[in-house]
């Protein structure tokens, strides 16, 4: 009786190839649409339909080159979440009946959150300058009065 000859059954699916820069780019795209989200190489290697070894371990290379550019930080080990940007912006105060303030800005969508010890006597109707805080999941922007323009 003949021996079958059994194929390998990972090099006959459709496997996505990559360089590293559309990597990067994939990388970074599936992580702002799941912004704040944890993940680890598995992850995402499913979202980019990487099914083979050598693209799962691209993949960590351009995680760890993606770390080193201060893209991404490392939660633990092998875990990553995208970067939250921080910055100042100006509004104006609208101060609310509770003691915080809402700050609104064309430079934002969204109204930014400032408790009542970080308003730093900013009164209703002041223009202001906010220092952002970085972004908690499932939270509104959070920031303190810096200066009163």
């Amino acid at each position: 009786m003949a021996k079958k000859n059994k194929k390998n059954y990972r090099k006959l699916k459709n496997s996505v190839t990559f360089n590293k820069k559309k990597l990067k780019n994939a990388i970074l795209s599936a992580l702002y649409e799941e912004q704040g989200k944890v993940v680890n190489y598995k992850q995402i290697s499913s979202w980019l339909g990487v099914k083979d070894s050598e693209g799962r371990h691209l993949i960590n290379v351009v995680l760890e080159e993606l770390k080193d550019d201060e893209y991404l930080e490392q939660i633990s080990r092998g875990r990553y979440r995208l970067k939250a940007k921080t910055g100042t912006i100006c509004g104006v105060v609208e101060l609310q009946r509770q003691g915080f303030a809402y700050i609104n800005s064309d430079e934002v969508d969204r109204p930014v959150l400032v408790s009542a010890h970080n308003l730093n006597n900013a009164m209703d109707g002041d223009k202001v300058r906010v220092h952002l805080y970085a972004r908690r999941k499932k939270h509104d922007l959070e920031g303190e009065v810096t200066e009163i323009v």
